[in-house]
């Protein structure tokens, strides 16, 4: 009270109460006029283990769960998730897949320097960089690729032979929420954009080239910029300026690259992008689906939600972590994952089941099977493939780059069309579950003489306690009173063997709620 008293005294005024979440503030609105009752929150197993996968791209470890557990403090929880190393690690992995078109292409080593851009996104991450900015610098740098590490977004989407058409519809697609890509040959079909719009946006682009160099460090890249201004669009007599969407064009004298990232990162769809992108990570559906499809005929399910999100993202300097600390904290993102009945899947009601990505995924079996043993001997095997060749050595045999090899298997195994899980709605398929429980590979890991298995049954001595951590690896949660019932009895019935143990292990990795995020 005293304090209270001395807050009017000196400042004039009453003091403010925190402001209310605007997530929160909108849905109670939203669910009370619409009669529907939310699903109850979310324990705090099914809590820690969402939010994770989600910031960290990994299950929480058995030590983390059982902290947690103790305190319950989930504001504090949040901090340290987006605070942690992990949550850099993630952001990296998960926009190098986004800025790369989820496509590893044979090239890319070579068109590109992967330790130095993925270096620079995590620098992004723990600093939290603006993502104005963040974004301005993938558009207008250029320069030496690792002392500009921006430059390699460009460089990995330039085609020597092409016009840098693609640029242009990755940074529709990825900056904007815009598929522009129809309008390359004619006028969109659905949309107002014409073929004189995508190539106005190309024409920013014209004049970029790759210059390849030896330097005392060995072989580089520079990205050199000449700008034309102009271009003609290929097949036709048709020369176009370089001009933005609503017709602004670049003013003389300036630089078009970094007119082209102030024209992008002003766009009122600038903000809608990344605050759709940022939603349907975190909670299972954009306001717009799929969340880089935006269109004249799109409808936003909660459209002024959307416009109260944008303003706010904008107001806090498009800063990202306050506003992942946001959507964290509300109570639509803890909600439980039980259906509620009557209730529209856009009405975030209970949170939706998320299969993992296939950085999380990767991210998923390398912890619960102590793969990283296997990785490093496959990774030196890797490296033999190079020889005594400087340059091939220094351009695929990084980690980085073995890492982008990993991600595609794990892409392979959710995803056998070739189709990105991010790029369509994906809900599992019969073929990843035959091919888990059918790898020979996957289950020779699961033993009881060595890995995660091994450590867990050197730790812990009864059935019981086995049985638990066994849970807290692989489903982040204790078993319930059925499952433990059951599983324990199992055990007996095999008196206590390690096989007994290596079963159960199997069983839950196979389960439907392991790589699933609830």
């Amino acid at each position: 009270m005293r304090s209270a008293i001395l807050a009017i005294l000196v400042l004039g005024a009453e003091p403010q109460e925190p402001a209310a979440n605007p997530v929160d503030a909108y849905f109670s609105r939203h669910w009370a006029e619409a009669g529907i009752k939310p699903a109850p929150p979310a324990d705090d197993y099914e809590f820690l283990r969402r939010a994770s996968l989600d910031v960290l791209g990994r299950l929480p470890k058995p030590d983390e769960i059982r902290k947690f557990a103790a305190s319950s403090d989930r504001a504090a929880k949040i901090d340290e998730l987006l605070s942690h190393a992990d949550a850099a690690e993630f952001f990296a992995d998960t926009w190098m897949r986004i800025l790369l078109n989820y496509r590893f292409e044979e090239t890319s080593p070579i068109r590109m320097s992967f330790p130095a851009f993925r270096g620079w996104l995590k620098s992004v991450y723990a600093k939290d960089l603006p993502y104005r900015d963040f974004v301005a610098q993938l558009l207008s740098d250029h320069g030496d690729y690792v002392k500009k590490p921006a430059t390699n977004f460009v460089l990995v989407a330039l085609d020597p032979v092409e016009p840098p058409h693609e640029l242009t519809a990755r940074t529709a697609r990825i900056f904007l929420g815009l598929q522009l890509q129809c309008a390359r040959c004619h006028d969109h079909p659905f949309d107002k954009f014409t073929q004189e719009d995508f190539w106005g946006v190309t024409a920013f682009f014209n004049g970029l080239k790759p210059k390849a160099r030896q330097t005392f460090d060995g072989f580089g890249i520079k990205l050199m910029s000449e700008p034309r201004g102009m271009m003609t669009i290929p097949d036709t007599k048709t020369e176009v300026s370089a001009r933005w969407l609503d017709g602004r064009k670049p003013s003389p004298g300036e630089d078009p690259l970094k007119e082209l990232a102030k024209y992008v990162t002003e766009s009122p769809q600038f903000s809608r992008a990344i605050v759709n992108r940022l939603w349907g990570h975190f909670m299972g559906r954009g306001f717009v689906e799929p969340v880089d499809k935006f269109s004249d005929k799109s409808r936003p399910s909660h459209p002024e939600l959307l416009d109260t999100l944008c303003a706010g993202f904008q107001k806090g300097g498009t800063q990202l972590k306050p506003f992942m600390r946001m959507i964290l904290s509300s109570k639509a993102y803890q909600a439980g994952c039980a259906t509620v009945a009557d209730a529209p899947a856009s009405s975030h009601a209970s949170m939706p089941l998320k299969p993992q990505t296939p950085v999380q995924m990767l991210n998923t079996l390398v912890w619960t099977l102590n793969m990283d043993v296997f990785l490093k001997q496959f990774y030196e095997g890797y490296l033999k493939n190079f020889g005594d060749d400087n340059f091939f050595a220094k351009s695929y045999g990084n980690p980085e780059v073995f890492r982008m090899y990993l991600h595609l298997f794990a892409q392979g195994l959710l995803a056998p069309s070739g189709i990105a899980p991010e790029e369509a709605k994906y809900a599992g398929s019969v073929r990843l579950a035959l091919k888990l429980m059918n790898s020979g590979d996957l289950q020779g890991l699961v033993k009881a003489e060595w890995g995660r298995l091994a450590e867990i049954l050197k730790r812990e001595e009864t059935p019981e306690g086995r049985l638990t951590e066994i849970f807290y690896t692989l489903l982040s949660r204790p078993p319930d009173a059925q499952e433990r019932q059951r599983y324990l009895a199992y055990i007996q019935r095999k008196k206590g063997d390690k096989k007994a143990f290596e079963d159960v292990y199997w069983v839950l990795l196979n389960s439907s709620e392991m790589f699933f995020n609830h």
